[in-house]
């Protein structure tokens, strides 16, 4: 109360954008991976991001920042403090592979309950075919143990 708040939705471009153009600058990158990676790429990747700030004059918020610091943030998270690919994970996926498994299995077994709240099954599908793009002799139906682990550390 008392208060003013501009409140605003915005929209933004998941980072798993990054991961793809990273891939075109691959010298290894052929001219039929670079038709499906802007096939792919123009897709509809995206996260809502709901922006409340109090409202002062001269207080203007960038978009581009924020969207900088909520990636800089999940780096930090997923990549150094809370990493996807621990021993503990990289052993308990070698117990529960063997074999190619079906996405909807894989799904199931490298993420836990409270981690697949956040990455919905469709989220998974998007960055499995980003990453799926970047290598074109991989299965994109099934994964096996090594794809996995890859898998896992490429996207954390």
């Amino acid at each position: 109360p008392g208060t003013k708040w501009k409140v605003s939705h915005n929209v933004m471009t998941r980072e798993v954008e990054d991961l793809i153009s990273k891939k075109k600058r691959s010298p290894e990158c052929s001219h039929a991976c670079l038709n499906e990676i802007n096939e792919r790429s123009s897709e509809s990747r995206t996260v809502n991001v709901v922006i409340c700030q109090k409202f002062e004059i001269g207080n203007n918020l960038s978009v581009d920042i924020v969207q900088r610091h909520v990636n800089q943030t999940n780096d930090t998270w997923f990549q150094s403090l809370n990493p996807l690919l621990s021993k503990g994970r990289r052993r308990q996926l070698q117990r529960a592979f063997s074999g190619n498994k079906d996405l909807r299995h894989c799904y199931k077994e490298l993420f836990t309950d409270l981690e697949r709240e956040s990455l919905t099954y469709e989220f998974f599908l998007q960055d499995w075919d980003a990453y799926c793009a970047t290598r074109p002799s991989i299965s994109k139906t099934s994964m096996s143990l090594e794809t996995a682990l890859d898998f896992l550390q490429e996207m954390q």
